[in-house]
Order: structure tokens, then C-alpha cells, then sequence
């Protein structure tokens, strides 16, 4: 392109002139674009990486204290999204919506609590943050195809 504005810059007709200011108008503003777009495409990276350090770090803390974590809602709120846009970018960064997460979280926690510590299930439970018992019987029965009393009997054997 600017090969054939040098040219016609050269050349003594003034339709040629004005052909080449066009055409150099045109390839600036072209350049303008694409840096605006390259530009923007940098600052999109920027922040879908922060997201996903900040997911990657929630879901981190979920899995550590899985028995105090607040609800999506709070979680959401905490990051400064709407429940709608944090459960979407949290299920595409992590690959599990925020509230399914927390539930194998808190299952993986309750499986680990009743191998390693002589803690009832109901006991397991309240340290969890679960409010009733059987729907902790419940949920974890969902999970793993067995009640808490029974996951505990099978590590006994």
C-alpha cells in the first residue's frame, strides 16, 4: 500500500495527488483500528486472566473451609459481579457452577472428617455448616452412594 502511494505521490498529475492522500487517509486509519482493537484485545486478557487467578483462589478457599463458605450470592457480591455473571465465569473457569462446587467440596471434606477423626455424623454435620443432618445424609448419599454411617463402616472393614 504505501509502495503504491509513493508512486502516485511521484507522479505529476494531481488526480494522482489526491488519489494518494486517499490512500494514505485510508491506511491510517486502518492502523488506528488495529491498534485500538489490539488494544482492547490486550486489556480483555488482562482481565479474563484476573478472573481467573480470582476464581482459581476461590475455589482454593472453598475446598480449605468448606465449612464456612458464605452463599453464591455473598460470594458474588465479594467479587463486585452479579449471581448471574460470577456463576457463569466461575462455571467456565472451574468447569462446576459455584453451588455444586461447594456441595463436593463440602462431601470431600465430610469423607476426609469421617476417616480421619472419631466425630459423629452429626457432629461432621454442624462442623460442615450443614443445618440438619439428614440433608447432610442426604446430599452425601447423592454424592457417593452411601450414607456417612455407612462410608464409615466400609473404611472400618
Amino acid at each position: 500500500m504505501m509502495r503504491r502511494i509513493i508512486t502516485l505521490r511521484s507522479d505529476v498529475a494531481v488526480d494522482s495527488h489526491a488519489v494518494a492522500e486517499a490512500l494514505f487517509g485510508a491506511l491510517l486509519s486502518d492502523l488506528v483500528r488495529e491498534q485500538t482493537n489490539l488494544t482492547r484485545s490486550i486489556a480483555l486478557l488482562k482481565n479474563e486472566k484476573r478472573q481467573q487467578e480470582m476464581m482459581q483462589q476461590l475455589a482454593n478457599q472453598i475446598r480449605e473451609y468448606s465449612g464456612r463458605v458464605p452463599a453464591v450470592a455473598e460470594l458474588a457480591r465479594s467479587m463486585g459481579y452479579s449471581v448471574d455473571y460470577f456463576s457463569r465465569v466461575f462455571t467456565q473457569i472451574i468447569g462446576h457452577r459455584p453451588q455444586e462446587f461447594v456441595i463436593t467440596a463440602r462431601i470431600n471434606r465430610a469423607k476426609q472428617l469421617l476417616s480421619e477423626t472419631s466425630l459423629s455424623v452429626g457432629e461432621v454435620s454442624t462442623v460442615l455448616g450443614f443445618r440438619d443432618v439428614f440433608f447432610f445424609s442426604k446430599q452425601f448419599r447423592q454424592k457417593t452412594g452411601c450414607t456417612p454411617t455407612e462410608f464409615r463402616a466400609k473404611l472400618m472393614r
